[in-house]
C-alpha cells in the first residue's frame, strides 16, 4: 500500500515502520500505566481471570488493586444472562479495585479520538463487563475510555454519541483514583523522551536513505 502510494521502497518501509510504532504505542502506554501504578504502591494482579477479580473483590484487605488487562469469558457472561456472539471472551485494558471496593474499568486510547464504529462496539463490551461485575457482587462500578493525549474533551474527534458519557482525559481519569496512585507527569516525561528519539531516528533515516539518493 505505501509503495503504491509513494513509488519508493525506502519511503514505503519507513511509513510501515512508523504505522507499526503508532499502533504499538498504545500497548506501551498500558505498560507504563501499570509500572507507574506499581511504583506508587498499587497491588498488581498479573493474572487476569474472573476468579482473580472475584478474589480481590471479596478480600477483606483494603488496598488499591490494578489488573493490567482483565478477561471475562463467554461462560461467565452467560451466567449473568449476557450473550457474546462472535468471540469467547471480552478483554478490557485495565481494571482498578479501589480500597472501598468500588470498581473502575478502563480502556486507554493513545490519542484524542477513535473510529465511531469501533467505539460503539467497545462501549457495548464495557457495558457487558459492568453488568457482569454487578451480577457477581460489585456495588459501585464505573467505566471510562481514557483519551490520554486529549486535554479538553470538547476538542476530541470522537463522534459517537454513545461513547460520550464514558470519555475522560488522563487528568479526569487519575482524579477518580486515590491521590498519588498515578503520576501523569512521570508517564508523559518518559513518552516525550521516546518521541524525541523517534523523531531523530526518522530524520536520520530520511537523510541517509531517501534524500541522498534522490
Amino acid at each position: 500500500g505505501y509503495y503504491r502510494l509513494t513509488g519508493n521502497k525506502k519511503l514505503a518501509y519507513l511509513a510501515r515502520r512508523m504505522h507499526a510504532t503508532v499502533i504499538s504505542n498504545g500497548s506501551e502506554l498500558e505498560r507504563m500505566i501499570c509500572a507507574n501504578a506499581k511504583k506508587n504502591g498499587a497491588t498488581i494482579s498479573w493474572v487476569n481471570r474472573c476468579e482473580d477479580f472475584l478474589y480481590h473483590l471479596n478480600s477483606e484487605i483494603s488496598e488499591l488493586v490494578y489488573f493490567d488487562k482483565l478477561s471475562v469469558s463467554k461462560e461467565a457472561l452467560e451466567s449473568a444472562g449476557l450473550t457474546l456472539a462472535s468471540k469467547n471472551k471480552i478483554t478490557v485494558d485495565g481494571v482498578w479495585i479501589l480500597p472501598d471496593k468500588s470498581i473502575l474499568v478502563c480502556e486507554y486510547k493513545d490519542g484524542d479520538g477513535f473510529d465511531t464504529k469501533k467505539s460503539d462496539a467497545e462501549i457495548k463490551s464495557l457495558q457487558k463487563i459492568l453488568k457482569w461485575m454487578t451480577y457477581v457482587g460489585a456495588q459501585n462500578v464505573r467505566a471510562v475510555m481514557v483519551l490520554w493525549n486529549c486535554y479538553n474533551l470538547n476538542d476530541s474527534s470522537v463522534k459517537s454519541k454513545e461513547a460520550g458519557e464514558y470519555l475522560a482525559t488522563a487528568s479526569d481519569f487519575i482524579e477518580l483514583l486515590p491521590a498519588g496512585s498515578l503520576n501523569e507527569t512521570e508517564i508523559n516525561k518518559k513518552r516525550y523522551k521516546d518521541r524525541e528519539q523517534n523523531f531523530k531516528a526518522i530524520v536520520e533515516y530520511i537523510q541517509e536513505h531517501i534524500l541522498e539518493r534522490t
